[in-house]
């Protein structure tokens, strides 16, 4: 199980455990740090599910960094890389 399969079942377990009136509609005790706290988990969780894997490789020789969706054909000395997920920043997002 990897760790986005654990963090879903946490989530879904804390929305589960915060829908008071059964019917899966957390929006009706929004009022509640609790509830906004759990809904907020489970946006960043939508987002990190549905982000993109980048790659951060810095170039050693040259002290720079650049951001790949694919390294594979950067696999030598000159080069560290680290994997990671790429979620975009919208300004003005509606609710």
């Amino acid at each position: 199980m990897t760790r986005n399969d654990k963090d879903r079942a946490l989530v879904n377990r804390a929305i589960e455990l915060c829908d008071i009136e059964g019917n899966g509609e957390l929006g009706k005790v929004n009022n509640n740090p609790l509830v906004q706290t759990v809904l907020l988990a489970d946006k960043l969780l939508k987002e990190r599910e549905n982000g993109e894997t980048i790659y951060k490789v810095h170039d050693k020789k040259r002290s720079v960094t650049h951001y790949f969706k694919n390294v594979s054909h950067l696999y030598n000395d000159e080069f560290t890389q680290e994997k990671g997920i790429w979620i975009p920043d919208v300004d003005g997002e509606a609710d």
